[in-house]
């Protein structure tokens, strides 16, 4: 999408509440459903449109799919070894101490807002809670 001069040039750009605090971003999604997202993002769904790199598309013009290390990178500050700790993670809050939970949060609710996605009914009842 071209930026606009209310709209940065990419998700990536935006900037939430929070972010450069100690607090940080409130976090209204559990683990599991940040693994689920991340899964997307890197598994048979990472060729849909909304799932590609910002920015970077390939000879036909099509956006470029999400990566392992391009993952890695746009999340930030998180490795490949506690990526896969907190992907081997089970239950609804397991690994919830990663430094991955927050830092994937905030990419995926910065690519929620980008895309105008409604939140659903269960980030609702967290956030009402």
């Amino acid at each position: 999408k071209p930026p606009t001069a209310d709209k940065p040039s990419s998700f990536l750009d935006i900037e939430l509440d929070g972010e450069d605090t100690e607090a940080g971003v409130p976090i209204h999604d559990t683990c599991s459903t940040i693994r689920s997202k991340i899964n997307a993002l890197l598994g048979k769904d990472n060729h849909k449109p909304e799932n590609g790199i910002p920015g970077q598309f390939d000879k036909a013009g099509k956006p470029k799919p999400y990566t392992k290390a391009a993952s890695l990178r746009d999340i930030g500050g998180v490795s490949a070894a506690s990526l896969g700790t907190f992907l081997k993670a089970n239950k609804i809050m397991g690994g919830a101490e990663s430094p991955v939970y927050p830092a994937a949060y905030v990419f995926f609710e910065k690519k929620r807002i980008w895309e105008g996605k409604k939140k659903t009914a269960a980030r609702l009842k967290v956030e009402s809670e």
